[in-house]
């Protein structure tokens, strides 16, 4: 099957927006093309119309690779809805582009985690679930599986770690949810005693109470009273809170430098 182009406007950035297009952009006299070459035609002939390959020669097409800052080859770029959603240089394995794929590729499932995700940033927590169990019941999705877990940690935290058991920690709130998981393993009727118990009580409290700012407060005046309290567990705590919130949270960029003032 013949998958060089003829006209690049048409054959992929039109075509794109019926279906994804994976393009790779090769050379003749590349060694590490010709070996990638036959492994992304046999999953082009796989994917049966999920997505199409097409090839680019950049000898033959040096203007266009030029436009798309080729510099090595074999470069390989995914294009849906007229616009690159993702890319890899060299020639990786089978297996490695099968994976690249299933977490690139457009799919309902990843439609529904948009707005999923956009449900749980605005506040509609029980609307956002829905939506993450609906997807699945149909489709593994590591950022669904992830998402799940962040919202439910609170009230089902078994369920949450089988979520996320298995994923890379690269995966979007991974980290945060694990660190979750160890923060509510503390119990605040089991604490010792200390200059630090009373406010890492109120803390762990506030935490189970989906309260951050007052957990935040409560953490913070923990360190200021007895910042060895616990092995530094009001320490270990806030920076998991902030992980669980995200770096851009208003309250992460609120508490770190407070945090950092009672820590010195």
């Amino acid at each position: 099957m013949n998958f060089e182009i003829a006209n690049f406007e048409n054959d992929i950035i039109q075509e794109s927006y019926h279906q994804p297009v994976l393009v790779d952009f090769w050379a003749s006299w590349c060694g590490p093309c010709r070996v990638l070459g036959p492994v992304l035609e046999k999953l082009a002939d796989q994917a049966k119309g999920i997505w199409k390959l097409a090839k680019i020669d950049v000898d033959r097409n040096q203007e266009i690779a030029s436009q798309f800052g080729i510099q090595g080859i074999p470069a390989v770029k995914l294009f849906n809805q007229g616009q690159v959603i993702g890319e890899f240089v060299g020639a990786l394995p089978e297996s490695e582009i099968q994976k690249w794929l299933g977490t690139i590729l457009p799919s309902e499932g990843r439609r529904i985690l948009s707005e999923a995700a956009a449900a749980a940033d605005e506040g509609r927590r029980n609307d956002a679930i829905s939506k993450l169990e609906n997807i699945l019941e149909n489709e593994d999705i590591a950022e669904a599986r992830s998402l799940l877990a962040r919202l439910i940690v609170l009230e089902q935290t078994e369920r949450a770690v089988k979520l996320i058991d298995g994923l890379d920690e690269s995966t979007p709130g991974v980290e945060g949810v694990r660190e979750m998981v160890t923060i509510l393993a503390l119990d605040p009727e089991q604490l010792p005693d200390g200059d630090g118990k009373s406010t890492m009580v109120a803390a762990l409290q506030s935490i189970r109470e989906s309260k951050w700012q007052e957990a935040l407060e409560s953490l913070v005046e923990t360190i200021r009273r007895d910042k060895s309290y616990l092995d530094e567990a009001a320490r270990k705590a806030c920076i998991g809170l902030f992980r669980f919130l995200g770096d851009e949270h208003p309250l992460t960029l609120e508490f770190r430098p407070r945090f950092s003032m009672a820590l010195f």
